[in-house]
């Protein structure tokens, strides 16, 4: 479940944060949401690039591994699991009652900031996260925004259907044809790669969406076949 943070005003003059990439700082912001309230989170590539950068065509792989040699991040491994955690997340993320969702080992910890005792991964009792200040409440599929009302968190695939659906039937195509040709574009292409040829339609004001975005598509999974490394590490 994402989590509202914090930022600190410090970030923007730390010299590890500062010496990435303008996309890698994004990124790195946004693993905070992705975060446990011990500040570990899945090292998943795709997943991260799909909830975090839905709309950027980057290599999410060599974003993270960029945040790594930067020191923002590390990546470990417990159980055949790929995890990753945040320096000094302790320090400038604190929930009132925070929940664990991933394994620590006492290096992970440390290199967290944490100095207490390792928190239960098991919810408490009653099996729901309780409300907290940087979860926005305790609904499991929403947060609450600055005005306090409730604010529905969409998966990628709903995002690219709604995207697509206004910008194709902006242009006079019906819904339905709408619904079908994402539907099978779904089925030929990443949910990432539709979400950014739609921004790129939409960004420059294609007059016949459909036509533009399959070019866009054809020539996305060109460029990505000729790459010497994989898209995702």
């Amino acid at each position: 479940m994402a989590r509202i943070r914090s930022v600190h005003p410090g970030l923007w003059t730390d010299e590890r944060f500062a010496s990435v990439t303008p996309l890698a700082r994004l990124l790195f912001i946004g693993i905070w949401n992705e975060c446990d309230d011990m500040g570990s989170f899945e090292w998943s590539p795709l997943k991260l690039k799909m909830r975090l950068l839905p709309a950027d065509n980057a290599d999410a792989g060599a974003l993270l591994d960029e945040l790594a040699g930067a020191g923002c991040i590390m990546r470990y491994q417990i159980d055949g699991r790929e995890l990753g955690a945040v320096r000094n997340f302790a320090l400038f993320q604190r929930p009132k009652k925070p929940n664990s969702l991933y394994p620590q080992t006492p290096e992970v910890r440390k290199y967290c900031a944490h100095k207490d005792e390792a928190v239960p991964s098991e919810f408490p009792t009653g099996g729901e996260i309780p409300p907290q200040m940087e979860d926005g409440g305790g609904n499991s599929n929403s947060v609450s925004n600055e005005t306090g009302s409730a604010v529905e968190i969409d998966d990628p695939a709903k995002i690219m259907f709604d995207a697509g659906i206004a910008l194709i039937t902006s242009a006079g195509t019906p819904e339905r044809q709408a619904r079908s040709w994402l539907g099978k574009t779904r089925r030929d292409y990443s949910v990432e790669a539709v979400i950014a040829a739609i921004s790129q339609a939409k960004r420059n004001s294609a007059s016949d969406p459909i036509p533009y975005m399959e070019r866009a598509l054809k020539n996305q999974a060109g460029q990505e076949a000729g790459d010497d490394m994989p898209l995702y590490a």
